[in-house]
């Protein structure tokens, strides 16, 4: 497999690098880089980009000359054997202007490496997607102000989720191992937070009331995480939540308290309303007609019975509408056949 060493000190204008052809180097240390850059250039403007393919690193040594990166993607990149050192991402720490660090599918095992990554004042993106991390998520990472977007999902991470305040974006999923206590996580504000995806978490119990303290929240997915009993009625307070996703667990009851409003309220935005596989029982409210312009709704494998109401033939061109494996006890309405679905 063939390997090379190139000098980049001439490049003063480079902006997008992109080294991603598989099977080009075999051993990334092996690689020289001197990257000397212009005084004049405008680092605000730069965009330097590094992006390999399906190649490994048995250290990262070799970044250390390259200070003026802003966005690092190595995706995909062997890192086994580097993090098999407890200091493998202390070059990473020399890229004081880094911005985005992604390090998916890159077979890293052990902690996350929060010590080594707290000279990053300017990082806001940190995306460790499908690796075995092993650790709790630090609390260590409240020191981290400038970060907006934590992806951890595909891991073995256990423990709690620490309160990270300055988040607008948490995607904790597919971690078997962890703890989530919705109580105890919401009894503090979470004002910026849009994003959070905790599917395949232990989470088990109800969802809080407090849960409203996420104010801005767009998206809430909490798939296959044991939750228990009802949906409460402080859920209609989330007046910017686009996306509800509650599926295969056991809930048994939407609380309709304020939700007249609410469906008003989010009806108007590119929404999906996902509570498939439930233990939701009783009939379907005539109120279902106010989901008037949320194009994916499923209510599908739960108990519900009775009679299909009228009103969902006034919903105006969902693009799905998934009622299947209930028990209900009428012939299909004929406004229903008049939907014209996607």
């Amino acid at each position: 497999m063939p390997c090379f060493k190139t000098q980049f000190s001439n490049l003063t204008s480079l902006r997008f690098l992109d080294l991603s052809c598989a099977n080009l180097v075999a051993d990334l240390s092996s690689i020289s880089i001197s990257l000397t850059l212009p005084p004049k250039m405008d680092f605000g403007s730069m965009f330097s980009f590094i992006r390999y393919g399906e190649l490994s690193s048995p250290n990262l040594s070799w970044l250390e000359g390259l200070r003026g990166l802003r966005y690092l993607v190595l995706t995909g990149v062997d890192l086994s054997k580097a993090s098999e050192s407890f200091h493998w991402a202390k070059p990473i720490s020399t890229l004081s202007n880094l911005m985005t660090l992604q390090l998916s599918k890159c077979k890293i095992s052990g902690r996350i490496p929060t010590g080594q990554l707290l000279n990053l004042t300017k990082l806001s993106t940190l995306e460790m997607i499908s690796n075995v991390l092993t650790s709790p998520i630090p609390d260590l990472l409240s020191n981290l102000t400038s970060i907006s977007v934590l992806d951890f999902s595909g891991n073995d991470l256990h423990g709690h989720i620490p309160y990270l305040p300055q988040l607008e974006k948490l995607n904790v999923s597919i971690n078997p191992a962890m703890t989530i206590d919705l109580v105890s996580m919401f009894s503090v504000p979470w004002s910026k937070l849009t994003f959070l995806d905790i599917s395949f978490a232990r989470v088990g119990g109800t969802i809080p009331p407090p849960l409203s303290n996420s104010t801005s929240s767009t998206f809430f997915r909490a798939d296959r995480c044991s939750i228990q009993g009802s949906v409460p009625s402080s859920v209609t307070k989330l007046e910017k939540l686009s996306i509800l996703m509650l599926n295969d667990n056991d809930i048994t009851e939407i609380v309709t308290k304020g939700l007249t409003h609410w469906l008003e309220s989010v009806s108007s935005y590119n929404t999906g309303f996902d509570v498939s596989s439930n233990a939701l029982t009783g009939k379907i409210p005539e109120k279902i007609g106010l989901l008037s312009g949320i194009p994916l709704q499923n209510l599908s494998h739960n108990n519900l019975t009775g009679v299909i109401p009228k009103t969902i033939g006034e919903m105006i061109s969902p693009e799905s509408l998934d009622l299947s494996y209930n028990h209900f006890t009428c012939e299909v309405p004929l406004t229903l056949t008049l939907l014209d679905l996607l």
